[in-house]
């Protein structure tokens, strides 16, 4: 054993929300929007909080292609849970892949409570000093 997530090992990460542009791009050491102690790096442009809970369906430091974990993510734009959110569910691709993936938007609450559409997301890498991954989304949403 490496001491690495396994196939079929689960985890819940967390972070932060950010206008569109403020993580890319990131050249400086530690640019990637959380401190090492988990806190916004610029907590004055915070849009929201993003969680994420999954299973690895790979061997997650080995793999060097396709899906590596599937996960549901919820997007939270309100200081009150479940005020204002919305929820993809989708696999995501091993870290060395740097194709966008399309994930399913499922639902969501408040004003997004009859949406329905995809999300692409696009790994940037580790490049905050949490130890924590970074992700640009593009959200395509419809109400239905």
């Amino acid at each position: 054993m490496d001491g690495l997530p396994a196939y079929g090992n689960s985890f819940i990460t967390q972070g932060y929300i950010y206008p569109a542009g403020t993580l890319e791009p990131c050249t400086e050491p530690n640019c990637g929007g959380v401190n090492e102690d988990g806190s916004a790096q610029w907590p004055e442009k915070v849009i929201g909080k993003w969680t994420c809970f999954g299973w690895h369906v790979a061997d997650a430091a080995t793999a060097a292609s396709g899906a590596a974990v599937v996960t549901t993510q919820i997007y939270e734009f309100s200081d009150v849970p479940g005020k204002v959110s919305f929820v993809s569910d989708g696999f995501e691709l091993a870290f060395f892949d740097t194709n966008p993936i399309r994930r399913a938007v499922t639902g969501g609450t408040g004003p997004l409570s009859s949406v329905r559409g995809q999300v692409r997301q696009k790994f940037l890498g580790f490049a905050n000093a949490s130890g924590g991954v970074n992700l640009k989304f593009k959200a395509s949403m419809r109400r239905y």
